[in-house]
């Protein structure tokens, strides 16, 4: 990521074990990666569309596992949980899903406070049908069976696919999912446009949801959307505006009137 201003040009470069970051002033580059060694960041970016992969195999042990990216979220959430709750079928398994399950419910409660959806880890038979779930005391043969995170409400008492759900519902769930899966935690997380794909109701939300999920971590934003800026205090506003914008000559025409900067 490249940042230009007033001649100053800087660039953040991510590698597996770090994160570079060089500011060039008059062409010339200035290192100052002692900065930010060693701090964990995470980059959301505009053209973020999480791969919706259906039901998933069990992964435990040394089972192939989705790579850590944006696309994966929503496949790696899934896979988490199926794999905890197949592991947790084991006697001796220290595997916990519901721990898991109640944190992912009651962030999805920030945006539904009225309702008592939930999520869940579940076989499903390779079939159509309203409620496809395998109950107990089924005897159906294992080639027809899958592993799916379900997602329960009113209208689905017998759960559906998260994958069916809304493109902002995905959103909210795979940025949820991110943050939840690494358990160390993000030092920063960049976003741009954290209103993607959310209906307007919720953009108030997304970040004291965002923030509950990630306290210790600093989330830089670009965005379009007034209503992200709500629940930011005003030193934690940015505008970034071109050099010929009425309100920059208006600034500028200010300090000189005060004879200088401020």
């Amino acid at each position: 990521m490249t940042v230009e201003h007033r001649g100053e040009r800087i660039s953040i470069v991510r590698d597996r074990h770090r994160h570079h970051v060089t500011n060039y002033a008059d062409g010339k580059p200035q290192q100052i990666n002692a900065a930010v060694y060693g701090l964990s960041c995470f980059y959301f970016s505009s053209w973020r569309a999480p791969k919706l992969v259906g039901s998933v195999g069990l992964t435990v042990g040394r089972g192939k596992r989705p790579a850590a990216n944006q696309e994966n979220s929503l496949w790696r959430l899934k896979q988490h949980l199926v794999n905890l709750k197949g592991a947790s079928s084991f006697r001796y398994a220290a595997a916990n899903p519901d721990k898991f399950l109640d944190r992912l419910n009651k962030v999805w409660s920030l945006f539904y406070p009225e309702r008592r959806d939930r999520f869940a880890a579940d076989v499903r038979r390779e079939e159509d049908g309203a409620d496809n779930r395998v109950k107990e005391g089924d005897t159906e043969r294992e080639d027809n069976l899958s592993f799916d995170l379900l997602y329960y409400d009113d209208k689905h008492a017998g759960g559906i696919p998260v994958d069916e759900l809304s493109s902002g519902e995905i959103e909210i769930l795979s940025m949820a999912g991110a943050f939840m899966l690494n358990k160390e935690g993000f030092d920063i997380v960049f976003i741009d446009e954290p209103e993607l794909h959310l209906h307007l109701a919720w953009h108030r939300a997304i970040l004291p949801a965002l923030r509950q999920v990630a306290p210790q971590t600093q989330f830089i934003c670009a965005t379009h959307s007034e209503e992200i800026l709500d629940p930011v205090y005003s030193f934690e506003r940015f505008t970034l505006l071109p050099e010929n914008d009425p309100r920059v000559r208006g600034r500028e025409s200010n300090r000189t009137a005060e004879g200088g900067d401020e």
